[in-house]
């Protein structure tokens, strides 16, 4: 409850329902200043209470401006079950947490959208650096000569693509990244001024694969890219070696049903002519037999005659 000085408009400061005051039981009357506890609704003089003049002034212009106060007694102070939070506060408190939450939500969401976007613009800056660059794995460096010279004689060599010195920005190796990549050859990368070299050096790498020399056939050239693009090219490589699997088992899966079809076939074929071979000798024996009967018949007419 506010605090406030009682008036004569208060119910509870009139003549026919006189208020006792705090610890000093005095009586109430409209010419007092009280304080009023928000929990107990008990009222209290300022001096009882240890409130100054200056405090208690400053409560009753909150009061008179309807803003929260919360005075509490020391009693409903030091009792842990009293809601110290009074039911006029509630609503006004609860409204302005759902509002810094709904602030907070929609702060967070513009987080997020700027977090994207500083993603997308770095992935666009990375993708324009590495744009004229490729990437050579493992082509072993030569002694007493420099990784420019014989990036030129390996191009020219294998991928019959000739080099002009002035083509080439810049050229480095890669840090190992762990202890078994001691053994090979660190990543070779070059960036190039021209971006048409870079195109006839990618376009003509595969058939690097088809050389006879060991040492040739195991270097690889592809293009730069990003963690992100590297990511987009091992799931792509993923999906298309399931989709290669899938098709790889729905056409065995097919040439089991028709060789399963063809036996069942082949089974209900032999089983016919079985079953025919069956009827036939069945029949041949019943022929017999009947014809042996009739002989048998016709033998006791004629021994009957004579």
């Amino acid at each position: 409850m506010y605090k406030r000085r009682k008036t004569q408009d208060s119910p509870k400061s009139s003549e026919s329902q006189p208020q006792t005051l705090c610890s000093c039981q005095a009586i109430a009357t409209d010419n007092d200043n009280a304080l009023q506890c928000d929990a107990c609704d008990t009222w209290f003089h300022p001096g009882c209470v240890n409130v100054s003049p200056m405090a208690y002034t400053a409560y009753q212009t909150l009061a008179e401006q309807q803003q929260f106060s919360n005075w509490f007694c020391s009693k409903c102070l030091n009792d842990k079950n009293v809601d110290r939070v009074p039911p006029r506060c509630r609503q006004t408190l609860s409204d302005r947490i759902d509002k810094i939450e709904h602030h907070l939500t929609t702060l967070n969401n513009k987080h997020d959208q700027l977090v994207d976007r500083l993603d997308e613009l770095n992935e666009n800056l990375e993708r324009e650096k590495r744009r004229k660059n490729i990437i050579v794995k493992n082509l072993s460096p030569v002694e007493s000569t420099n990784d420019r010279d014989v990036v030129f004689r390996f191009v020219q060599n294998h991928l019959g693509v000739k080099i002009d010195p002035s083509s080439i920005d810049s050229m480095w190796r890669f840090k190992t990244s762990s202890a078994t990549d001691n053994d090979r050859p660190s990543l070779l990368g070059i960036a190039f001024n021209d971006l048409s070299v870079r195109s006839s050096i990618l376009a003509k790498a595969p058939i690097i694969k088809n050389s006879s020399d060991a040492l040739v056939k195991i270097v690889y050239i592809r293009k730069h890219l990003t963690k992100k693009q590297s990511l987009q090219a091992f799931e792509a490589r993923q999906q298309r070696d399931r989709s290669q699997e899938e098709q790889q088992q729905s056409t065995t899966s097919s040439v089991v049903n028709k060789d399963n079809n063809r036996l069942n076939q082949n089974s209900n074929v032999r089983r016919d002519n079985i079953n025919n071979n069956n009827n036939s000798t069945n029949n041949n024996i019943l022929n017999n037999t009947q014809q042996k009967q009739q002989k048998t018949r016709r033998y006791h007419r004629l021994s009957n005659r004579y």
